[in-house]
């Protein structure tokens, strides 16, 4: 599998953070990932991307932030890129049917459910890679 040139995760957690990066570094799939702690510095990355330049590939985020909801930066990722320059994952650990549906009517390309082992944590980006590199 190809790698990925870049993808920025927006999560608050140090938990998650390292489930993140430690399957993406066992994957192999990302070239480069910057982690994002929340709405204010996620949408002050997005607003820092010139048009000229190449957005990052993929971009994971979470929907429950200290500073607000992840739902915010997906909104206003929307805004600046379409779904394919920009594709944007919800991951998060809510199953509620209403944030699935919300993801979606705002803009998510993707919408997963953080699982519980690091195996699945693993599958689960490799699989994204695999997904983004096909588009």
């Amino acid at each position: 599998m190809s790698a990925i040139d870049s993808l920025v995760f927006v999560e608050d957690r140090d938990d998650d953070a390292l489930m993140i990066e430690t399957s993406i570094d066992q994957c192999e799939c990302v070239e480069s990932a910057e982690r994002l702690h929340g709405v204010t510095q996620a949408v002050a990355f997005l607003d820092s991307i010139p048009e000229t330049e190449k957005s990052p590939s993929l971009m994971l985020v979470d929907i429950n932030l200290p500073d607000g909801s992840g739902f915010s930066v997906v909104e206003h990722a929307r805004s600046r890129f379409d779904r394919r320059t920009l594709p944007v994952v919800v991951f998060s650990g809510s199953e509620n049917p209403a944030d699935v549906q919300t993801a979606y009517e705002i803009g998510a390309n993707i919408y997963m459910t953080k699982p519980m082992h690091f195996n699945r944590y693993r599958y689960q980006i490799a699989g994204l890679c695999r997904f983004i590199n096909r588009n």
